[in-house]
């Protein structure tokens, strides 16, 4: 196809969706010992936005007193570049992910090179320090949350004053579990937001939905 438009690893491709991730791969990523070699060509991987978005919430009374209420959702099928981990694998020993890379290549500047001769091409060229590439850090960004779960109960009358009709105790927690294999921080960490129509969709330095917990008491008179 006919390249239209390119941001980073992003591009509006004739053919492609807009706009689709294009990614840096490894030819001999599976051998060890040996260094990588890149493909000259970035190689479509998938587009930038969930191609499929699901749902599901229950809400579940026991008894005329308690009621549970929980929501979890799942973004299925797209791809995102994380900024974080490609300036982190940029700075051998920051990032978790490369850990293993960067101390084999430290030992190998010691005069120990067995460790190093262990990794794959795959391996080094994701951790290469300053010369990694930002394509190598392309990932699937599928993932599922649980967004919430609350708790509510109602108080029975004869704990309550008499002046009070009802009383209702909630215990809610937001952002409790998540699941996915990207390889960032967080697969809704998105620079500049998630308006729609913006193309350039990447993470990079943003900080995850954070989890709270929150306690509430409602009283009718």
């Amino acid at each position: 196809g006919v390249q239209q438009l390119s941001s980073g690893n992003q591009r509006i491709v004739l053919g492609r969706p807009v706009p689709a991730y294009h990614k840096d791969t490894i030819l001999n990523g599976n051998e060890v010992g040996v260094d990588p070699i890149f493909d000259t060509v970035q190689a479509y991987v998938g587009p930038t936005y969930p191609t499929d978005q699901w749902g599901i919430n229950t809400s579940i009374t026991i008894g005329n007193r308690l009621t549970i209420d929980a929501l979890g959702e799942a973004q299925l099928g797209h791809w995102l570049s994380s900024g974080v981990a490609l300036q982190n694998a940029r700075r051998p020993g920051t990032w978790p992910l490369c850990s293993q890379v960067d101390a084999a290549r430290s030992a190998a500047a010691l005069g120990d090179s067995t460790a190093y001769k262990s990794t794959t091409a795959y391996e080094r060229g994701r951790c290469n320090g300053p010369s990694t590439l930002g394509g190598i850090w392309v990932s699937p960004a599928d993932f599922f949350k649980l967004r919430h779960v609350s708790v509510s109960y109602n108080l029975p009358s004869s704990i309550i004053p008499f002046s009070i009709r009802s009383a209702q105790l909630r215990v809610q927690g937001r952002n409790l579990w998540k699941t996915t294999k990207f390889q960032g921080l967080d697969p809704e960490s998105i620079e500049g937001g998630s308006t729609i129509g913006q193309l350039n969709r990447s993470e990079y330095y943003n900080l995850p939905a954070p989890r709270t917990f929150l306690a509430s008491l409602k009283i009718e008179f």
